[in-house]
């Protein structure tokens, strides 16, 4: 799959999981997910993740060549996340393959005319902040996998949140590190997804609030030039008030009440003109976004 953080479960029940290829995917059951991926791509498009998760159904159900024309059709279309091609488990058969080679040295190629592209300042930077955010993001996906799916019970749950406390302090500690040194690393420096990265990496670092407020306001100051979204300082501006025990403003931080395990917000400030205010930012209505949460 394309998000590498999903990786090596089971689903108990296949249909609960967003689409039916996805379904199949989890189940191991990779000639049903091929069919639903196929048609998938001829209803709603041949996009990237559709065409990666496809090329791993291929591959892992032990069709090399299909999986490697998939791929192949993946870097003419110009993809360039190298970390998935080289990394995800599902293509480990491929590795070695001379197409492997030549989709790798071509993805590679893309990788570069896309931070000339986007006059990306530190490329090195942006692949380190990637991978940060990737580790960041990972326990949080297994611990939400055995809620929902029953899915990695090897994994013991103390021990989860135990990995999760320290990915966030050594986060934390690096985003300290490279904003002394750098400053500010929006997309002009590290692209629009190395900006991404650096967001979620101090939107969870709550081992050092002080950092998190500094930089919550480099990055407001930022944000004017559209380094970062709206929606990205909106979250974080409610992350730090929370941490400050302060009502939030944009009702975006809930927590999951252990005794009714139903998810509730925050203490939220003004609450009659929270969509105004959350308008501004890019932001559904508060309703919507409970319905979503809820559902």
């Amino acid at each position: 799959m394309i998000r590498p953080s999903y990786r090596y479960f089971v689903v108990t029940d296949p249909a609960s999981v967003s689409n039916p290829a996805d379904s199949f995917y989890y189940a191991h059951r990779y000639e049903q997910a091929i069919d639903a991926y196929i048609l998938l791509i001829a209803k709603e498009g041949s996009g990237n993740d559709l065409l990666f998760n496809l090329a791993g159904s291929y591959a892992l159900a032990g069709k090399k060549d299909s999986a490697l024309a998939r791929l192949k059709e993946l870097a003419d279309k110009g993809f360039f996340n190298i970390d998935y091609f080289q990394q995800n488990p599902d293509f480990i058969s491929l590795h070695g393959l001379p197409l492997w080679k030549k989709i790798e040295t071509q993805i590679l190629s893309n990788l570069k005319k896309y931070e000339k592209k986007e006059g990306i300042q530190f490329p090195q930077i942006r692949h380190q902040l990637l991978n940060l955010s990737t580790n960041d993001q990972f326990t949080d996906h297994i611990l939400f996998l055995q809620r929902a799916y029953n899915a990695y019970s090897q994994y013991d749950i103390s021990c989860l949140r135990t990995n999760k406390a320290y990915v966030y302090k050594h986060g934390a500690q690096v985003i300290r590190q490279l904003t002394k040194r750098y400053g500010v690393l929006g997309k002009s420096k590290v692209g629009k997804d190395g900006a991404e990265a650096y967001w979620t990496i101090v939107q969870h670092a709550d081992a050092d609030l002080a950092m998190q407020g500094q930089i919550l306001a480099l990055i407001a100051e930022a944000t004017k030039n559209d380094e970062f979204t709206r929606t990205q300082l909106a979250f974080l501006t409610d992350r730090v008030l929370k941490n400050k025990q302060e009502p939030q403003l944009y009702g975006t931080q809930f927590w999951k009440n252990p005794n009714s395990g139903k998810w509730e917000m925050y203490t939220l400030k003004d609450p009659e003109q929270v969509n105004e205010r959350r308008k501004e930012m890019g932001l559904s209505t508060l309703e919507e976004s409970i319905r979503t949460r809820i559902h």
